[in-house]
């Protein structure tokens, strides 16, 4: 093999290192992105709630089964983005980087929510 055809198989590998990474991080960046839109549905659906505690006359109960819901597809989420991450460390640490403190800092996974109950006092 030519220094010329080593040099471009060389950048053909590069290249494809950074492409693989790259769609590791962009999988991570849309499950975190999913994550964010669910997070902002659940914080209308609370505030539905607490209007709704406003009017006592209100029956909540189909608000409370919709946030749970909403929860139960926030925690789904969340495990698939944990997921992501993992595949992300995975990918870097074969492409032997072995330094992964930066993700933690640009990938925040939110914590696990809980179901909620017409009886909790922390809405």
């Amino acid at each position: 093999m030519t220094k010329e055809g080593l040099e471009k198989t060389q950048e053909e590998i590069f290249r494809e290192r950074a492409d693989v990474l790259s769609r590791a991080g962009k999988s991570l960046s849309d499950a975190l992105a999913r994550l964010e839109d669910i997070g902002t549905s659940i914080q209308t659906k609370l505030d539905s709630i607490r209007n709704a505690r406003k009017q006592e006359e209100i029956d909540d109960a189909p608000l409370y089964r919709d946030l749970n819901r909403e929860i139960k597809a926030f925690n789904q989420a969340r495990a698939y983005a944990e997921l992501r991450r993992y595949y992300l460390i995975v990918t870097r640490e074969a492409l032997g980087l072995r330094r992964h403190t930066w993700v933690d800092e640009m990938y925040k996974i939110p914590p696990r929510r809980r179901e909620l109950s017409r009886h909790d006092e922390s809405l």
